[in-house]
């Protein structure tokens, strides 16, 4: 290791700034594999450099001064237990991440530490209203919805590719037939090589929902040990109480129009519409008797800023219900 340190040292900090190319990114991964001791040293440097980046004022902040810091501190235990570094600090040296703001509300990037086992687990968390892009250490993007949660940990592009997601998200991911990459959403495991699709499975959601745009993912679900590889242009829906699946072909690039606030609606339930609505207007939405949330509906809507009003006026002109919006409480109640 001696040998090759600087060249190791210098494929490391291009990793962590998010600059490595792909070939640099497979040498550093089959290195970090050799051997207990590199896969250490890979996380001593990568733990030592966060807190570097982390303790450096964001004014005065550059590449040399934090490097420097972080080689001082390279040979250092690090003790502290679970630190979480809070979001204006860690935002800079994120700069790969873009935040779609809507309201002026942002999204949280947390970092969690355990010094016992040596890994940081990144949380990316959306709250309504907002949505998120960013890009993986593995050249991957994603994009997080509104009222979504995306964990992956420090060896994430290295030793694994396994994320975990919480709500909806739509991911192009890069090719690496040695790494696949994983998405587990609850029960729901999706596994991919190289490929464009949008899993959809918010905790209150009676289904789950996996759409695929290009390539191919095997959905498996854990609980009744199903499994289905899907084609570019098909929806699985896995019923979370049933397992039942039900695969059906579609214009699979409906299913990620809300990355341009498009949502597109196919014989949905108005009670599924109300959970896009609540998520993306943060309001609540309430129903008179169960009845009305299985009305059915057709059609696309746009979600803009301050437009939940006219979204409903539209929805409630086909006679099929009536509504009263409390602006005060946020708060919009459908009956018949």
């Amino acid at each position: 290791m001696e040998r090759n340190i600087t060249n190791i040292d210098s494929l490391i900090l291009s990793f962590l700034e998010r600059t490595i190319s792909s070939g640099d990114l497979q040498v550093l991964r089959k290195w970090v594999k050799e051997s207990a001791e590199n896969k250490a040293y890979f996380q001593q440097y990568e733990e030592a450099w966060l807190l570097s980046v982390a303790s450096t004022d964001k004014k005065r902040y550059h590449k040399e001064l934090a490097y420097q810091n972080f080689k001082e501190k390279v040979d250092r235990t690090v003790k502290s237990k679970n630190k979480m570094i809070p979001l204006r600090r860690i935002l800079y040296y994120a700069a790969c991440i873009c935040l779609i703001f809507m309201a002026g509300i942002g999204t949280n990037y947390l970092l969690s530490t355990s010094s016992s086992e040596k890994l940081m687990t990144y949380s990316l968390e959306t709250p309504r209203r907002a949505k998120l892009k960013f890009n993986l250490p593995d050249g991957s993007i994603v994009w997080l919805n509104a009222a979504s949660t995306l964990c992956y940990n420090n060896q994430f592009g290295i030793t694994n590719r396994d994320l975990s997601l919480q709500g909806e998200g739509y991911f192009e991911i890069s090719k690496n037939p040695e790494l696949p990459l994983v998405v587990v959403s609850g029960e729901a495991k999706v596994k991919v090589l190289g490929t464009k699709f949008n899993v959809q499975n918010y905790q209150e959601d009676d289904e789950i929902r996996v759409a695929l745009l290009e390539g191919s993912v095997d959905f498996r679900d854990s609980r009744f040990d199903k499994s289905i590889l899907l084609k570019p242009n098909q929806l699985i829906t896995c019923n979370k109480r049933s397992g039942v699946l039900t695969v059906k072909d579609i214009n699979a690039e409906y299913m990620n129009a809300w990355i341009d606030n498009n949502v597109f609606f196919n014989e949905e339930k108005l009670g599924n519409i109300a959970k896009i609505l609540e998520r993306a207007f943060d309001v609540t939405i309430h129903f008179d008797n169960d009845d009305l949330k299985h009305l059915i509906f057709y059609g696309d809507i746009t979600i803009g800023a301050d437009n939940i009003v006219q979204i409903m006026d539209i929805m409630s002109a086909t006679n099929k219900f009536n509504y009263h919006y409390d602006m005060d409480k946020s708060e919009i109640r459908i009956f018949h």
